[in-house]
Formats: structure tokens, sequence, C-alpha cells
């Protein structure tokens, strides 16, 4: 019986959760994951794939948020051991996925949809108005977003 569960969630520990067992978990699962599974007309292939997945963000999970490992560095890692399979970087862009709630997200002015001169940054940030600002407005906003001030 697993006995990681039975107290608070929230007062887990690294000891408690074997962090070295998870690490080593999570890359044997990365590796041996089928990053194709979605296109296959097997619907085992498509059920195994779709629980490899989700047991992989269980771990990502486990490991971020509860065992406090550095997201941007188990990312790094998981795109170093991971070799590319596909000209169109399937695999690598699946990978990314799994982390984009982990990992501090940048824009560029070309992530904004610009209309007459005005950039549309309703969906990104949180501000008064109708969500359209000036380019001069975008740059400020995006500098200080990206180096960290919210």
């Amino acid at each position: 019986m697993n006995n990681n569960f039975i107290n608070d969630p929230n007062e887990f520990t690294t000891d408690r959760l074997n962090e070295d067992s998870l690490i080593n978990q999570y890359f044997d699962s990365i590796r041996k994951h089928d990053y194709s599974y979605m296109f296959s007309d097997d619907n085992r292939s498509w059920l195994a794939g779709t629980k490899s997945e989700k047991e992989i963000k269980e771990l990502i999970h486990s490991l971020i948020g509860i065992c406090k490992v550095d997201a941007e560095q188990l990312y790094e890692d998981s795109l170093s051991e991971v070799t590319e399979q596909y000209v169109d970087g399937l695999c690598h862009r699946i990978i990314k996925g799994w982390f984009n709630d982990y990992l501090p997200k940048y824009y560029s002015k070309d992530s904004f949809k610009c209309v007459n001169g005005m950039y549309y940054i309703g969906d990104a940030f949180n501000i008064d108005g109708d969500g359209w600002v000036s380019e001069e407005q975008l740059e400020l906003l995006l500098h200080e977003f990206n180096n960290g001030v919210k």
C-alpha cells in the first residue's frame, strides 16, 4: 500500500516521495512513451498512449509541484533525454506542452494581434480598458513582464 497520500498533501516532503525514484520513473516513462499514439487507428494504442501521457503529466506535477524540482531544468533535461523522431518536431512539441503550466511565459510583439498600430493584449494581460494599447505601451508592458515585474 502506498502511504504517500495518507496525511495532508500540503505536508509532503521530498524524503517521503523519494524524489530520485520519481525522477527515474519520469525519465523512463518519457523514453518509452509513444509520441505518435494520437495518430493510431488502433484503439488499444490510443488508450495506452493516453494512459502513458496522463501518468507522465502526474509525474511532472509531483516533481515540480510537490518535490520542488526546477521546472526549467527538468524541461531542458527532458528535451535532451528524448531524441526527436519526427521532422516536424512532434516529440519536443509534446514535451513542451506538458510543461506549459510550469514554465515562465515570454512575449514579443509578434505574440499580439496588431490593427492600425494598436495591439490587442487583453488575452495576456489584465488591464483596465478595452485591451488595445499602442506600440509604445506594449513595449513597456513586455519589458516589465519579461523581466519579472508583475
